[in-house]
């Protein structure tokens, strides 16, 4: 799931933004979550040092702290250099300094004009999604996974191995947590997860940061939480190979 984090000072206004932010992600269905809402800036950076993945920043510029928006929204870029700021401010007259501070932002949307506040953020939610869904690059961080009417993002590094399931044209992912059944094929999953995963066996697709040893005779590769997934003689060849170039 992605995170979103908003930073406003008026405490009516961020009540505001939850309830449309809420709302987007329940009508659209998107697989995203406030992580955090606050009037706070450095709590925002405490939580993005600390949790270390691609966020959602809806960011007030006048923030009555030291730091101002684009201030945060600087210390984000550092630390989250794909994430996707979004202003939500009443100096309109300010919007230029985006690029003073080569922030990058998303959308700069003003509280003079409430009756599109709503409006301007649905867009930019669902164009995140889209962006999400496009991101199919060899160093994606995120799995996208469809089930039903439902979206998922799956962070790459959560992802111990994928399998093909029991059950025809379908795959088992798999993390510590979660044990997920869906229609796809080991094929075009490794084409969407590059380098990272590498097909150990016809029938397995290993996160190459979870091996923790390989056992040639016995036919499997032992998993770091135990777990063991099936090796071939080419799948073997594969892994030395990758892990001698690491």
């Amino acid at each position: 799931m992605i995170p979103v984090y908003i930073c406003e000072d008026q405490e009516m206004t961020r009540e505001y933004l939850e309830k449309q932010v809420k709302n987007i992600i329940m009508i659209e269905n998107l697989d995203m979550y406030i992580k955090l809402s606050t009037g706070n800036p450095e709590k925002i950076i405490e939580e993005v040092v600390k949790t270390k993945e691609r966020g959602i920043y809806l960011l007030d510029i006048d923030l009555s702290h030291i730091m101002s928006g684009f201030d945060l929204a600087k210390v984000i870029r550092e630390r989250d250099a794909r994430g996707f700021v979004v202003f939500v401010t009443t100096h309109g007259e300010l919007a230029l300094n985006t690029f003073k501070y080569q922030i990058e932002a998303m959308d700069y949307i003003l509280k003079d004009e409430p009756d599109k506040i709503a409006e301007r953020l649905q867009t930019c939610f669902l164009n995140i999604h889209q962006r999400m869904e496009s991101d199919h690059t060899k160093y994606a961080d995120y799995f996208i996974l469809r089930q039903m009417d439902e979206v998922r993002y799956i962070r790459m590094e959560d992802i111990i191995y994928f399998e093909t399931s029991a059950q025809k044209h379908k795959v088992n992912l798999v993390t510590e947590k979660e044990y997920i059944e869906f229609f796809g094929d080991l094929k075009s999953i490794e084409e969407k997860t590059g380098e990272g995963f590498i097909r150990s066996h016809r029938s397995y697709l290993i996160n190459r940061n979870y091996i923790d040893a390989i056992y040639a005779k016995e036919s499997y590769v032992l998993m770091k939480d135990g777990k063991r997934c099936g090796l071939s003689r080419s799948g073997r060849k594969r892994i030395e190979e990758q892990l001698k170039e690491s």
